[in-house]
């Protein structure tokens, strides 16, 4: 009788702990997991559909999104991103967005994957009819106060270049330029809300007014004032950037030199997120939009005032005109975890 009483309180015992083993397993698991639901950032209405082309294919991975994501200006989605507050972003400039790269923890906290659209150019625009009318073609020519003054909007005589919105990192390039090209008394730099200043040089564009700006490829800008027909690019005499040891032949694209490097849009993820979900990691490795793809879809957000939902139609919609493309890079995604 006391025997069979000892071997229950044993038997009791082995219950609890295979209790506890099961429990801490399950919690281990659940650790494993996290996050439960995927935390993607963008940071213009136009990149929703790139960032909603990897959401989707994600969810076709069986993981929950939050679509399309937090909206942050780009140097606050680098911090929230190594900081873990988000997991990935499809809009991580290289090497325009390196400064937040780094002041983020760098290669620590945060992990390139791979170019998901490329290249992506950007520079100096002006439009095509004051182009061709004075022989513009240079940044430089902008220091003679005749030329400067056609693009003067406020009356004070100098040039209005229209530029980045304040923490893109490019305006700190162009105030750069402007220092460095002897521009200062002939252009400055108009900053303000991007999308909103573009819209009204869109308007004067088309009313025949001259227009100047920082512009980039791809954009909902450069879909409808497309460069070579529209609007040209302004050359610069030299490359000059801030803190950065190019040289020309990292800023020319087709014999121009443009001042600003080409660039490889990537994916951007939280290192330690990338490295418990290789099924992830992969699919952010092999996701790729052409950017004639891009620069059309941005084009019908523009012209149809899209809204997310639309957005993320149109993402469905590339996605099943590209479905062989798409399975295959699925199926290689879901070898990572073997």
């Amino acid at each position: 009788m006391l025997a069979r009483s000892r071997w229950a309180r044993l038997g009791q015992r082995w219950g609890w702990l295979s209790a506890l083993v099961a429990l801490l397993a399950l919690v281990s698991g659940a650790c494993e997991r996290e996050p439960q639901v995927l935390q993607p950032t963008y940071s213009t209405r136009e990149e929703i559909f790139q960032t909603e082309v990897v959401n989707l294919g994600l969810e076709r991975l069986g993981f929950a999104v939050d679509a399309p994501g937090k909206q942050l200006s780009y140097a606050t989605a680098h911090a929230a991103i190594a900081e873990g507050n988000s997991d990935y972003a499809a809009n991580h400039w290289n090497p325009l967005h390196d400064p937040f790269f780094q002041s983020s923890g760098g290669e620590s906290a945060l992990q390139r994957l791979d170019t998901i659209v490329a290249p992506a150019l950007q520079g100096y625009l002006v439009d095509g009819q004051t182009a061709r009318a004075v022989g513009l073609s240079s940044l430089q020519q902008l220091r003679q106060p005749e030329i400067a003054e056609r693009f003067d909007t406020d009356g004070d005589g100098r040039a209005n270049l229209l530029g980045c919105n304040p923490g893109w990192q490019c305006e700190s390039v162009i105030e750069h330029h402007l220092q460095e090209y002897g521009l200062e008394d002939t252009v400055e730099q108009e900053q303000g809300i991007y999308s909103d200043m573009m819209a009204d040089a869109i308007e004067r564009f088309e009313r025949g007014e001259p227009i100047l700006y920082y512009g980039w490829i791809p954009s909902w800008v450069g879909a409808v004032l497309q460069p070579g027909s529209d609007v040209q690019w302004l050359t610069v005499p030299y490359t000059s950037l801030p803190q950065r040891p190019l040289t020309a032949e990292n800023t020319q694209m087709n014999g121009q030199n443009l001042g600003f490097p080409a660039n490889q849009i990537q994916t951007l993820a939280n290192a330690g997120f990338a490295q418990r979900h290789p099924v992830v990691r992969r699919w952010l490795e092999l996701v790729e939009i052409p950017i004639s793809d891009l620069n059309a879809e941005y084009r019908y957000m523009r012209r149809n005032d899209a809204t997310p939902a639309d957005i993320r139609d149109r993402a469905q919609d590339w996605i099943a005109q590209h479905e062989h493309q798409f399975e295959r890079w699925l199926e290689r995604a879901r070898n990572a975890a073997r």
